[in-house]
């Protein structure tokens, strides 16, 4: 997972004894403390009152008051658990009001201090098993002062730092080989590479023509690290046997990828190498090449299908059908039913009926340029319309929401939005989703470009390497396509009885007298998303599978990163 921030704490016997300070990973992890939201409680005069977690306390205490957040004298909070390390985060900006836990027994009916604070700390969970019950308070001491102030007690459980596993490479101290007019000198595993190359040339980092590195293990996920910054110069892993002497590649990277080691029992020799290619470039760059096994985590793909264009009823649908997988329908309310190119509510529903996610994609697909001229109570009733419109329906993905075009990137947008959906997709950003990620600008990768109609970026290539790359790293992977893209509706020619007519292996797509592309808005005529990229996804859902990343919704995988 990845880590969201690193927090930083500090033991009060640390504090104490000057030794030196602790830093540690936490990982965004759930308050500990209910939110107690519309709680009102006036004790001694002070008043307590909770809106959305923030306790404001106002008042002058006649006696020492205290306002119970969770446990008690005879239960324990389920979530304290002996050895958890815990984050707690209470600065209150006086030490006349802590925040404590208290546990409570035969011999201390009422109750001992196990830790109390007015600042932030760090507490570790002693055995409990002793007492009867253990209480988290907020304690105002008497005192002759008058309160007016907001405290937000946190308490997160500490999540360890996983320590970084090896790299398998070899630190090669003191090597130094300059070969076809490049230099290559090696030192704690970063390389110095100068030179202009006469010819192809390449370092060995280890293993080769007769020896396999004993850590390369079929099925081993490994994380490639070698951003070189040139495409001439490449970390590759090579394979030879006896049909290839001279070798061939497994794979080759001038940046970070992932690779799963495939069986290797064919080969007589695996060789991990620098190869600089020939060129006029004179190079005069360090790099630092690293493979790690990383651990084989639970890896989740969602495809969602902006606009809501009838293409996908005529051409998704089918194929989820016969792949039995789920593929996400974004649509524009505004745009349903008002022209044959659009769906309509009856498709919509229908599509509902029959288990297919539809999620909201806004009321009018306000674009980048447009919300920057928008105020926010117009921006806010707009996705309460769509919402709602979705939701009065029985459609429950309207909770969900897609910013149409570039306005995810906005951070007043994603705030607003905050305030009426459970999580909010953008157009891009080719980051995987984890438990750490910004629930409001979750990031998808582009498979398409929506912004240039006529664009293709149906790269099948490319989008294995998406799913390789989650299936190593694991997380929630997020898709972007267009059916309403003109290259998806434009039509292809079909001969006489109808069928679709190729050159050099591939449909010939129809275009009018002044040579524009005929396009498709009814759905019932083949175009090239039916006959090229259909079978492009296809082939990318199939090899996902084959890849053991499973195919989910925007609600399963919301579900399982941020609700669960």
């Amino acid at each position: 997972m990845k880590l969201k921030r690193i927090m930083v704490f500090v033991l009060c016997l640390v504090l104490i004894s000057n030794t030196t300070t602790m830093y540690t990973r936490a990982s965004e992890t759930t308050n500990l403390i209910p939110l107690n939201d519309g709680l009102t409680k006036t004790v001694y005069g002070i008043k307590y009152s909770c809106k959305n977690g923030v306790y404001h306390i106002s008042g002058k205490p006649t006696q020492s008051s205290y306002l119970n957040l969770a446990g008690g004298e005879r239960s324990i909070p389920e979530n304290l658990h002996e050895g958890d390390r815990l984050n707690v985060r209470f600065s209150s900006g006086t030490a006349y009001v802590t925040l404590g836990i208290r546990a409570f027994s035969k011999a201390y009916p009422d109750g001992i201090w196990l830790m109390k604070t007015s600042e932030d700390t760090e507490f570790v969970v002693p055995d409990l098993s002793g007492y009867t019950g253990v209480s988290i308070r907020i304690t105002v001491t008497k005192s002759n002062r008058v309160y007016n102030m907001d405290v937000v007690p946190v308490i997160e459980k500490i999540v360890e730092e996983t320590e970084t596993s090896e790299n398998i490479l070899p630190l090669n101290h003191g090597l130094t080989k300059s070969v076809y007019g490049v230099k290559y000198s090696g030192e704690n595993g970063t390389y110095h590479i100068v030179g202009t190359p006469t010819k192809s040339s390449y370092l060995n980092l280890c293993g080769g023509t007769k020896s396999i590195p004993e850590n390369l293990r079929e099925g081993d996920r490994l994380k490639i690290e070698f951003t070189s910054g040139t495409p001439y110069i490449t970390l590759g892993i090579r394979a030879f046997n006896e049909e290839h002497p001279n070798g061939i590649w497994l794979v080759k990277t001038s940046k970070d990828t992932v690779f799963i080691v495939p069986d290797l029992s064919e080969y007589t020799g695996i060789s991990i190498r620098i190869t600089v290619t020939k060129s006029t470039s004179s190079f005069d760059l360090s790099v630092t090449p690293v493979i790690r096994e990383v651990e084989n985590e639970a890896s989740y793909l969602t495809i969602i299908d902006d606009d809501g264009d009838i293409h996908f009823l005529t051409d998704l649908l089918p194929l989820m059908q016969e792949l039995q997988v789920p593929i996400s329908t974004a649509v524009t309310t505004k745009r349903i039913g008002t022209s044959k190119r659009w769906m309509d509510w009856d498709d919509i529903m229908y599509l509902n009926e029959v288990g297919c996610e539809v999620l909201c994609h806004t009321y009018n697909h306000y674009t980048g340029t447009q919300i920057q001229s928008v105020d926010d109570e117009t921006i806010y009733n707009n996705y309460v319309k769509a919402r709602d419109e979705l939701l009065s329906r029985g459609i429950s993905g309207g909770n969900y929401l897609v910013y149409s075009s570039n306005t995810g990137n906005y951070q007043r947008v994603q705030n607003i939005a905050s305030q009426v959906f459970k999580c909010g997709i953008k157009i891009g950003g080719s980051t995987i989703n984890t438990a750490d990620s910004n629930l409001f600008a979750l990031s998808r990768y582009r498979i398409d470009y929506a912004s240039t109609e006529g664009r293709s970026d149906w790269n099948l290539k490319d989008m294995k390497a998406y799913v390789e790359e989650v299936a190593v790293t694991g997380g929630w992977q997020i898709w972007m396509i267009h059916t309403s893209n003109s290259i998806w509706r434009q039509r292809v020619c079909l001969d006489e009885s109808g069928n679709v007519l190729y050159v050099n292996g591939s449909p010939i797509p129809m275009v009018d007298e002044n040579g524009k592309p005929v396009l498709d808005s009814y759905g019932i005529y083949p175009t090239m998303g039916s006959t090229v990229l259909i079978q492009i996804l296809k082939e990318a859902i199939l090899y996902a599978q084959e890849m053991d990343v499973k195919i989910v919704t925007v609600e399963e995988g919301y579900t399982k990163f941020f609700n669960s």
